[in-house]
């Protein structure tokens, strides 16, 4: 994804923005009715995760919003991760 990303954002420029948008796991209707979220799964990523929750969909509608809007301008081929931390697991 951040290689495809980068290419449509150097081939597009500078008529368009490309950028992406990634939000690790998140709490959706699908989530919670799944038979392995409900027996721990849950449970595993909030202790894995340094924010300690996970996040509703509406809530990553302000960094998706922030991307489409002209304050984000100098910015194209950016792959924003919004997963509450959960990708600097490794970096402890």
């Amino acid at each position: 994804m951040i290689r495809l990303t980068k290419s449509y954002a150097s081939a597009l420029a500078p008529t368009l923005r490309v950028n992406a948008l990634a939000p690790g796991s998140m709490q959706t209707e699908g989530t919670r009715a799944r038979d392995d979220w409900n027996s721990g799964r849950r449970e595993k990523f909030i202790e894995m995760t340094p924010h300690r929750r996970i996040p509703r969909p509406k809530e990553l509608a302000g960094p998706a919003l922030f991307l489409a809007t002209e304050v984000a301008h100098h910015m194209t081929g950016v792959y924003m991760m919004c997963d509450r931390g959960y990708s600097v697991i490794g970096a402890r």
